[in-house]
């Protein structure tokens, strides 16, 4: 099975997509699962992982709906407050719908940087290792100390990091990312999401550009950890399904057989607990 382990879907008269501004004017538009079937067809793609766009339980509902309507949505990563008592209900509601696998934390839009260290989170963290759920992280490189000392804590939580901790593409400063990283791959179990380097450069790009960092990604968590996303429609600000699809080829093209199924499903089905 081909998985795409990360994009996202939405209707923009629900109202909860804050982040919608003017320099995302292209994307302030419905995407929705026909506006995607065209580019998982071309790609050879069996399945995706929807996840949530907006911080309400609202559009994790919505999301879900979707996926009821469309079998090869094969999970759906949500939101919940961690922060509020809520949550744990909340997380219990949502597990009893068979596709959903999982939360995401946008730790990059809160403050202070080491939020998810100074809240009291841990009832949500029980209860999503107890319901076997997982955590999605969706981190800077400053975050990646934080969320260091928050696996260290919590063993047997599953967590991905989203878009590879969103390395400064455009300078080249990647000292601290990349010692980071690496910090996160030998002393914890987390996965990592090849993922959302398009847009984390204001120039047109090349599979060459994103060689040196997927290259430096896979050497530290190996092919078992690394699983591939599109995080489209985002990704369509600067390129397109089909272009970054043959970016990942290209870059992961001397890979054994074994590592190229671990990168394009195998890791996100086994991380995900997806039915292949």
């Amino acid at each position: 099975m081909r998985l795409d382990a990360h994009q996202h879907f939405w209707k923009v008269s629900r109202g909860d997509y804050y982040w919608m501004t003017p320099e995302y004017a292209s994307l302030k538009r419905d995407f929705l699962p026909d506006d995607l079937q065209c580019h998982l067809k071309a790609c050879q793609m069996d399945g995706t992982i929807v996840v949530q766009a907006a911080n309400t339980t609202e559009e994790t509902q919505f999301i879900l709906g979707l996926s009821e309507e469309h079998e090869w949505i094969k999970g759906v990563v949500g939101w919940v407050p961690l922060h509020d008592a809520s949550s744990m209900e909340a997380l219990k509601t949502f597990s009893k719908h068979p596709k959903f696998v999982g939360v995401r934390a946008m730790l990059h839009d809160l403050e202070p940087t080491d939020w998810i260290n100074t809240h009291a989170l841990q009832g949500a963290i029980d209860t999503i290792i107890d319901l076997e759920l997982s955590l999605d992280v969706l981190v800077r490189p400053e975050h990646l100390k934080p969320v260091h000392g928050f696996l260290t804590r919590n063993p047997d939580l599953r967590c991905v990091i989203d878009h590879m901790a969103k390395p400064d593409l455009d300078t080249g400063r990647v000292l601290h990312w990349d010692h980071d990283l690496g910090q996160l791959a030998t002393e914890t179990g987390a996965y990592i999401k090849l993922s959302g380097l398009a847009t984390q450069t204001q120039h047109a790009w090349t599979a060459r550009k994103f060689e040196p960092y997927i290259e430096d990604v896979l050497a530290l968590f190996g092919a078992g950890r690394c699983m591939f996303g599109s995080d489209w429609p985002v990704l369509t600000v600067n390129g397109s399904y089909e272009s970054w699809v043959r970016a990942l080829d290209n870059i992961t093209g001397e890979l054994s057989l074994k590592d190229k199924k671990g990168i394009w499903g195998e890791s996100a089905a086994h991380f995900y607990r997806i039915q292949t």
